[in-house]
């Protein structure tokens, strides 16, 4: 389940501090997350994203081998890099992951949690292919960037890039070197993990282990369609026949949402 942030606190602080409260009612009024989500995209902003693993798949045969190792079209990613998802063979989640396009193949971003699993996975169904497959986590460092003019901002010295497109306004993804920060603008600014991580659960987007639960989550109920992670016409791959059936069939029982706790609060 996605959960909320303690370290939101601040956020939600400065926010209503700023609302203009009418001092004839004295009323404790909270930020929507409709407000608080708005408020955080409006920001030109930057963070490192804790806990992701990149490995490195390239070769000859490396985009052949990935058509049929995820759930997404490898086509999608000529534009730098999409989002998708590995399966088990029963059609389970392994991971979600991001697949980015370099010169020499692509970099695929997952869970370092799981990280093992699915390199492990390649490697099995790698057979005859002409891939090199390779751990590149200790190399490269994940940072996503937001704001207004985030989706077509280039950030100098990174190893590659894309546009989040798992919910509007997600701004861009980043794969830089360890130890160096995106060269951005000036207007950017740093900002925590917490932050990124809350604005993300605002939008509804699962990420990493916590949410697609290894073994157990289903990619459309962790709305794996719904983030653009699935491409339904693309062919063969590991994991294809319970996403394809259920497609199909049009029944989806269970969606993963975000939900937000918090004490009740009455006017004054």
């Amino acid at each position: 389940m996605l959960t909320t942030i303690r370290g939101a606190r601040t956020t939600l602080a400065a926010l209503g501090r700023r609302r203009q409260l009418s001092a004839a009612t004295r009323r404790i009024h909270a930020p929507s997350t409709a407000e608080l989500s708005a408020a955080l995209d409006a920001q030109a902003s930057y963070a490192a994203v804790a806990g992701r693993s990149v490995l490195s798949v390239s070769g000859a045969d490396a985009s052949v081998f990935l058509q049929g190792m995820q759930c997404n079209d490898m086509a999608r990613a000529s534009e730098g890099g999409m989002f998708t998802g590995f399966l088990a063979p029963q059609g389970r989640m392994v991971a979600d992951a991001f697949v980015y396009t370099v010169a020499d193949g692509y970099l695929v971003e997952v869970d370092e949690r799981v990280s093992a699993r699915v390199l492990k996975a390649l490697q099995f169904y790698r057979l005859r292919a002409k891939v090199a497959i390779r751990d590149m986590s200790a190399e490269h460092a994940i940072w996503s960037v937001w704001g207004p003019s985030a989706p077509t901002i280039a950030a100098t010295g990174a190893a590659a890039g894309a546009e989040d497109r798992r919910a509007p306004l997600m701004g861009q993804r980043l794969v830089m070197p360890v130890g160096r920060q995106p060269s951005l603008p000036a207007q950017f600014e740093e900002r925590s993990g917490c932050e990124a991580k809350l604005r993300r659960i605002l939008k509804g987007v699962a990420e990493g282990a916590d949410d697609f639960v290894t073994g157990v989550a289903v990619p459309l109920e962790c709305n794996l369609d719904y983030m653009g992670g699935v491409h339904f016409d693309k062919g063969c791959y590991v994991g294809q026949e319970l996403t394809i059936r259920t497609h199909h069939r049009g029944i989806v029982r269970k969606r993963l949402m975000p939900v937000l706790l918090g004490p009740m609060t009455s006017p004054a």
